[in-house]
Order: C-alpha cells, then sequence, then structure tokens
C-alpha cells in the first residue's frame, strides 16, 4: 500500500518526503528499489506464531499463561 500512496502523493505533486513521510509495513523485498527507498518495518513471522500457538496451547490445557516477552 506504501508505494501506491507515494504514487497517488507524486501524481498529486506532493513530495515524499519533503512534504509527506511515508513508511512501510511488513518489510516488502521491493522497498528499496523505490526512490528514494521506502523506509518499512518488519516483523518476524515465525517468532510470533510460535509464541501465540505457545500461549493458546498453554491457555486450552489450563496453565497459567504469561505475559509474553517482547524480545
Amino acid at each position: 500500500m506504501a508505494p501506491g500512496l507515494r504514487r497517488a502523493l507524486r501524481e498529486a505533486a506532493i513530495r515524499t518526503p519533503g512534504q509527506v513521510a511515508v513508511a512501510g509495513f511488513d518489510g516488502t523485498p521491493e522497498a528499496e528499489s523505490f526512490p528514494p527507498p521506502l523506509a518499512t518495518a518488519r516483523q518476524d513471522f515465525a517468532t510470533t506464531g510460535r509464541r501465540s500457538v505457545r500461549l493458546l496451547v498453554n491457555h486450552s490445557e489450563g496453565r497459567a499463561t504469561e505475559r509474553p516477552n517482547p524480545s
């Protein structure tokens, strides 16, 4: 979505990053090929999935659940 937003802004003669800052999410590989390169946040889906399953299993088995460690 971020590249599409940047294109729409360019067509409206709004400069990025001069007038508006745009950042992407989920770290698409193409982000670096857009002029200027798109800042993007990446997620570790494998770790998030493992933690989610662990919490679900613990909850379904009646074990006390701990708050997930953000690291």
